[in-house]
């Protein structure tokens, strides 16, 4: 019975996505705040971000990754 409830979860979930298009430009915003909210995160403190700086980094120019990455300034649309 359990299992019939997750699996009608699950495709509840699935029927729902709805393939949309966003532009280039926009996709990058959504990745770009989502690893600095990872880099930022409590959970990150005691350990080392230096592999998600570099990813940052290639999104962003030094200015850029002071004032967002560090300075937790919100990206702009």
């Amino acid at each position: 019975m359990e299992s019939d409830v997750i699996n009608y979860a699950r495709e509840l979930e699935r029927s729902l996505r709805v393939e949309v298009k966003i532009p280039h430009d926009e996709v990058d915003r959504i990745v770009v705040n989502r690893l600095i909210t990872i880099r930022n995160s409590e959970a990150n403190r005691r350990t080392g971000t230096s592999f998600i700086d570099k990813t940052i980094r290639l999104f962003l120019t030094e200015d850029e990754f002071q004032k967002y990455a560090i300075g937790k300034v919100p990206i702009e649309y």
